[in-house]
C-alpha cells in the first residue's frame, strides 16, 4: 500500500512569505543571521543563505558567498569546504521568467505561536522522538524551479521546501517535496547528479537516494525516508555535538529584562576614587559570588562607541576590585563600581540587588558572563549595556559625617568640634525629609571615678514605610551587643563582603572593626569600641541638609548655628565650656528614649570637670599633657580628667582619623575629557587630544613603538601590527588621586577605507584592541577584501577542469555552455545528417542514427554503409531491437519503455503502458534472476510502478 504524501507548508503571499528571485542563471538569497547562531555539526554558525540551485549554505565569512550549480557525482563526504544542506541540489535556471523562491524567518525566542513552527516541533517529536521547542526557524520554498537550460514555456519544473530550525543547542532540517510537483526531465539533463542530504564540513554528512537511479533520485516526492509514514518528507538532525549556547542564554536574559527606566530611579553614582569608595558606608567591597563566572582579568568595553558594557574583574585580576551598594533602592536595584588601583574604572546599574551572603550564582555577573565574555561578539555586550546602563561618578556627593568619641568630643555635620560631658540619654540627631525621618540617641556613663562621661550605647530609628530600630550597647570585653527591633542579631559570614553581616529589609548590619548599620542605603551609623568607650560616626546623604537638629548640629554648611536648642534658640560657638554644657543638657531625652532598657541609675546633680578647671588645678600637668598630646585639646582633656594618657592618645588618634576620613571623602580626582573611542585605517597615524581638569592635573606618559601619550594629553597611535594591548588613559592631580579613561582602539585592515565596518568588530584576546570587519566591494572577497574573484570558486561542470586565471574549461564533447553550466547539443536539430535512410535521434552528449521501422528487415545499415557488419545475436534483451549506427556501425538497442540501460536489462522510469485488448488475460509466473552486474538494489529500486509489456509465450528474465 502506497504511503500518503506529505503536504508543503503554506508558502507565497498566502503563507506570509517574502519573495526573492533574480532572473539570472544563478543567484543567492540575502544572508540570514539568527542571533542565537545555528548549530551545524560541531560548529555554531553565524550566517546562512540559500541558492537557486536548492542549497542552503553556511559561509565562513559574510564576504564569501559562492554557489556551485554542480553537485559532486558521488555525494557528500562530510569534508566539504562549505557546510550546506542540499534540499534538491542541481543546476536550476530561473533566468527565463519561470519559477521563484519564497522565504520566511520565525523568531520564537520567548514563545511559539506560529502554526508552522508548532507543526515543525511536532514532526520532530513524532519522527525523531525528541522533545523540541524551536527558537529560530527558516522556511524556504523553491516554487516551480526549472532545470538548466530553462525555456519561457518550461512546465517540467520542481516545487519543494526546506525548513531549518534550532533551539540554540540542537538543529534540524525538514525537506518536503510537493506530491507530483517534482517533474524535471532527467533524461535530458547533461549530468543527472541531483543531491539530497547535508554536510557539516567537519566530518558529519548524509546522502539520500544517491545510489538510486535517476528515476528515483529526481522523484523524491514518491519516496519515503526511513521511519516515515508519508512520502516526500525527510528529517535530519544537523548538530553533532552537545554545547551550551551562550548567545541563547544572553538573548533569553535580554528578552525578559524590562527597560531600565522602570527600575533605575534613585540610584546613586559611583564614588570617584577608591579612597572615597572605602570610606562611603553606602557601599561595600564585593568579592563576587562564590561560583561567579570564571574568566580573564577583565573585558574591555565594546566597539565603535556603541557599546559601553562594563568591565568585570575575574579571579585572575587582583588589581581590580568591585564595589556594591549595601542596600537596594526602593525598586530593588543597585549599583556596582569597579576600581583599579586607586581609580574608578567604571560602574553600572543592576536591576536585582542581591543579598551579600547569598550563596547561589550572582545572576547579574552571570548575565554579563554570557553576553560579554562567552559569546565574544561586541554587539551582544552592547545589548547588555542597554539593559544595564553604565554609571560614572558624575553627580557623586560624598556623605557628610558627624561623630562623637572619647570623653565625649563631638564633631557636628558642619565640622564644629566641642566637648560635652553630660550624663544620661541625649538626642544626637533628628533628621527628616518628605518621606522619611531619622533619630539617633546616645547614652553616656561616668568614666570610672572621673568627673567625666563617655558613650556606652547608641540607638537609631529609621522611619519610612516601616520603622526600624537598631541599638548598640557596650559589653564588658569591649564587645558590642546589637539589637534589631529589640531582638538580638545573629550575624552570618558573607563570602562576598568578607565580613559578618545581617540583612533585614530596610537595614544592613555589618560586623567588622566597627558595627555599621546602613538604613535604606542612605544613612549609615558606625559604632566602634575601645578602652571601655563607644565612638560613633553618622553619615547622612545630601538631601537631609537643612533638615537636622540635635547635638550633631544644624547641617547647613554654617557652624555658627550648630548650638541650636530644641526651642530654636542658639548660643554662640565661642561660648564657655559651662555654657556649652548647659546647651547640651537641653537635648536630654528623658523618658522617651529609644533604648530597650532604661538607665540603671538616673543622673542626679552630676557636674563634670571642665578643661579650664583641670588646668587651674595643675598647670604643670596640663603642660606635660599638652606636650604629649601635641596640643590636641581632646587628648589633653581625656588624659587629665581620667589620669590615663593612653586614653587621651586614643582619643587623639580617633579625632585625627575622623578628620582624615573627611578630607579623603572630599578629595576628587581630575576629570578627563575626550573621546574614548579611537579608530584607525591600516597604518594611518591617528592623533587625539585629551584634557584633564583639576588642580595640578597632568597625564601619566606612555611610550611604545606604536602608541605615545604625552603629559599634556596628546595621544598618537600609528598601528604597526595586530598584537593585542590594553591601555587606560590616566591623569593625576596635585592630591595624588588619579582618574582613568578606558580607551577603545579599533583597527580596520580592509583594502579600502570605505569597506570598513566599525560597527561589527572582534575583540583581540580581551584587550583594548578590536578589529573592524570588512564589507567587500568591487568583486573582492576574503576577511580583508584583498582576495580577487576566484573563477574556480563556483565550481565547474563534472569532468571540466578549471584554470585559476581563466576559469572553467570547455564543456565535454556533445555539450555546450560556459564550462560551469553545460547542456546537451541537439545534433539532430542542428541538421546532422544520417547516411542512407537512417533516422537521427538525439541523446545526451551525442545522437543515434537508426533504421526506419519499414526497413527493419533490410540488410544492416538500411543501405550499404555498414557492408558486412551485423548485430551480435542476443545483443538486446526483453524485446529490444538492435540496429547498427550508420556511421560507426556499432550495435545499438531500441528498448521497450520500461528499460533504461544499453541492453534492455534494467527496468525503471515513469511510464504508463497501453493495454492490448487483442491479447487474452493470462497469469504469468515470473522468474527473476540477475544478469551480468545488475545489483539487488537496482532490481528492487524498480519495484514501485513497474509494468512489463508481456506477450504470450515470452519468457522474461530481469
Amino acid at each position: 500500500m502506497t504511503e500518503p504524501a506529505t503536504s508543503l507548508y503554506p508558502f507565497g503571499v498566502e503563507g506570509g512569505d517574502q519573495e526573492y528571485v533574480q532572473r539570472t542563471v544563478d543567484f543567492n538569497s540575502p544572508l540570514f543571521k539568527p542571533e542565537i547562531g545555528f548549530p551545524f555539526g560541531k560548529s555554531l554558525h553565524d550566517a546562512l543563505y540559500f541558492t537557486d540551485n536548492g542549497q542552503i549554505i553556511f559561509p565562513p565569512t559574510d564576504n564569501y558567498v559562492p554557489s556551485n550549480p554542480n553537485p559532486p557525482p558521488r555525494g557528500f563526504t562530510g569534508r566539504e569546504s562549505l557546510p550546506m544542506v542540499a534540499a534538491f541540489w542541481d543546476d536550476a535556471d530561473f533566468s527565463k521568467g519561470v519559477g521563484t523562491t519564497w522565504y520566511q524567518e520565525y523568531s520564537t525566542l520567548s514563545s511559539t505561536q506560529e502554526s508552522v513552527v508548532q507543526d515543525v516541533e511536532s514532526k520532530i517529536e513524532k519522527y525523531l522522538k525528541i522533545p523540541y521547542v524551536a527558537k529560530w526557524t527558516l522556511k524556504v520554498t523553491w516554487e516551480k524551479a526549472p532545470a538548466y537550460p530553462s525555456r519561457r514555456d518550461d512546465s517540467q519544473t520542481s516545487t519543494y521546501q526546506a525548513v531549518l530550525t534550532t533551539d540554540g543547542n540542537r538543529s534540524f532540517a525538514l525537506l518536503l517535496y510537493q506530491d507530483g510537483g517534482m517533474r524535471w526531465d532527467y533524461t535530458k539533463l547533461a549530468a543527472a547528479n541531483v543531491l539530497i542530504g547535508f554536510s557539516s564540513g567537519n566530518g558529519y554528512a548524509q546522502n539520500e537516494l544517491t545510489q538510486k537511479p535517476p528515476a528515483v533520485r529526481y522523484r523524491p516526492d514518491q519516496e519515503s525516508s526511513t521511519g516515515s509514514d508519508v512520502r516526500g518528507l525527510w528529517i535530519y538532525r544537523l548538530d553533532s555535538r552537545s554545547r551550551v549556547n551562550y548567545r541563547l542564554q544572553c538573548l533569553a536574559w535580554l528578552d525578559t529584562e524590562p527597560a531600565p527606566a522602570t527600575w533605575n530611579s534613585q540610584l546613586p553614582a559611583c564614588p570617584c576614587s577608591r579612597p572615597q569608595a572605602e570610606l562611603d558606608p553606602r557601599y561595600r567591597w564585593s568579592r563576587g559570588a562564590k561560583d561567579s563566572p570564571p574568566g580573564p582579568g577583565m573585558v574591555p568595553p565594546c566597539s565603535g562607541g556603541s557599546c559601553d558594557a562594563p568591565t568585570i574583574p575575574g579571579p585572575a585580576d587582583t588589581s581590580v576590585r568591585m564595589l556594591r551598594t549595601v542596600s537596594p533602592s526602593p525598586a530593588g536595584a543597585g549599583v556596582r563600581c569597579l576600581y583599579r588601583g586607586g581609580s574608578l574604572l567604571e560602574g553600572w546599574q543592576e536591576r536585582t540587588w542581591s543579598l551579600p551572603f547569598h550563596t547561589t550564582t550572582d545572576r547579574e555577573l552571570e548575565a554579563f558572563d554570557w553576553c560579554c565574555r562567552r559569546v565574544g561578539k561586541p554587539l551582544f555586550c552592547a545589548r547588555f549595556a542597554e539593559k544595564r546602563p553604565r554609571v560614572g561618578c558624575e553627580g557623586y556627593v560624598p556623605p557628610t559625617p558627624a561623630g562623637a568619641f572619647g570623653d565625649p568630643h563631638i564633631t557636628t555635620l558642619d565640622g564644629l568640634t566641642y566637648t560635652f560631658n553630660g550624663l544620661g540619654d541625649f538626642v544626637l540627631l533628628l533628621a527628616s525629609d518628605a518621606q522619611t525621618s531619622f533619630i539617633l540617641h546616645g547614652r553616656t556613663a561616668q568614666t570610672g571615678m572621673a568627673q567625666a562621661t563617655n558613650f556606652v550605647g547608641f540607638a537609631a530609628q529609621y522611619i519610612s514605610t516601616t520603622t526600624t530600630t537598631v541599638e548598640w550597647t557596650l559589653g564588658s570585653q569591649d564587645d558590642i551587643q546589637v539589637l534589631l527591633n529589640n531582638e538580638t542579631v545573629q550575624f552570618s559570614y558573607s563570602e562576598d563582603l568578607g565580613d559578618e553581616v545581617y540583612y533585614s529589609p530596610g537595614v544592613l548590619l555589618v560586623n567588622a572593626s566597627s558595627v555599621t548599620a546602613v538604613f535604606n542605603g542612605s544613612i549609615a551609623v558606625s559604632v566602634s569600641a575601645s578602652s571601655g568607650i563607644l565612638s560613633v560616626v553618622c553619615s547622612l546623604p545630601d538631601w537631609y541638609r537643612n533638615s537636622t537638629r540635635g547635638l550633631l548640629g544644624v547641617w547647613d554648611h554654617d557652624p555658627a548655628d550648630d548650638f541650636q536648642m530644641p526651642n530654636g534658640t542658639s548660643i554662640p560657638v565661642n561660648s564657655s565650656e559651662e555654657e556649652i554644657y548647659s546647651y547640651g543638657m537641653t537635648w536630654a531625652v528623658g523618658e522617651h528614649h529609644l533604648f530597650s532598657q532604661p538607665l540603671d541609675s538616673p543622673a542626679l546633680n552630676f557636674t563634670p570637670f571642665f578643661l579650664s578647671r583641670l588646668r587651674q588645678e595643675n598647670e604643670s600637668q596640663y603642660q606635660l599633657a599638652a606636650l604629649q598630646c601635641h596640643g590636641s585639646k581632646e587628648c589633653i582633656y581625656d588624659s587629665l580628667s581620667t589620669g590615663n594618657l593612653a586614653l587621651g592618645l586614643a582619643t587623639q588618634s580617633l579625632a585625627a582619623d575622623f578628620q582624615q576620613r573627611k578630607t579623603a571623602l572630599n578629595a576628587f580626582p581630575p576629570i578627563i575629557t575626550g573621546d574614548a573611542s579611537i579608530t584607525a585605517f591600516r597604518t594611518e597615524k591617528v592623533r587625539r587630544q585629551y584634557r584633564a581638569l583639576g588642580a595640578g592635573a597632568r597625564f601619566i606618559p606612555h611610550l611604545s613603538p606604536e602608541l605615545n601619550i604625552s603629559e599634556n594629553g596628546t595621544l598618537i597611535w600609528k598601528p604597526r601590527e595586530i598584537a593585542p594591548f590594553t591601555i587606560n588613559l590616566e591623569a593625576v592631580g596635585s592630591n595624588n588621586i588619579s582618574a582613568l579613561l578606558q580607551l577603545r582602539f579599533t583597527l580596520c585592515r580592509c583594502s579600502r577605507s570605505q569597506e570598513c565596518d566599525y560597527g561589527n568588530t572582534v575583540i583581540l584576546r580581551e584587550s583594548s584592541l578590536q578589529l573592524a570587519a570588512c564589507r567587500c566591494e568591487s568583486g573582492y572577497s576574503g576577511p580583508l577584501c584583498r582576495d580577487p574573484l576566484d573563477p574556480c570558486s563556483q565550481g565547474c561542470f563534472p569532468g571540466v577542469g578549471c584554470d585559476p586565471f581563466r576559469g572553467c574549461g570547455p564543456c565535454p564533447a556533445g555539450l555546450t555552455g560556459d564550462g560551469q553550466h553545460c547542456s546537451d547539443i541537439d545534433e539532430c536539430a542542428q541538421g546532422m545528417e544520417c547516411p542512407g535512410n537512417s533516422t537521427c535521434t538525439n541523446t545526451v552528449g551525442s545522437y543515434v542514427c537508426s533504421c526506419l521501422a519499414s526497413e527493419q528487415g533490410e540488410r544492416p545499415g538500411c543501405g550499404s554503409a555498414c557492408g558486412y557488419h551485423s548485430c551480435p545475436e542476443g545483443y538486446c534483451s526483453n524485446g529490444g531491437h538492435c540496429h547498427l549506427h550508420p556511421t560507426t556501425c556499432a550495435p545499438t538497442c531500441t528498448c521497450p519503455p520500461a528499460f533504461t540501460d544499453q541492453h534492455c536489462l534494467v527496468a525503471g522510469g515513469d511510464f504508463q503502458p497501453l493495454p492490448s485488448t487483442g491479447l487474452p488475460r493470462r497469469s504469468i509466473q515470473m522468474r527473476v534472476k540477475t544478469l551480468q552486474n545488475t545489483t539487488a538494489e537496482e532490481v528492487n529500486s524498480t519495484d514501485r510502478q513497474r509494468w512489463l509489456h508481456l506477450r504470450a509465450g515470452v519468457r522474461v528474465c530481469l
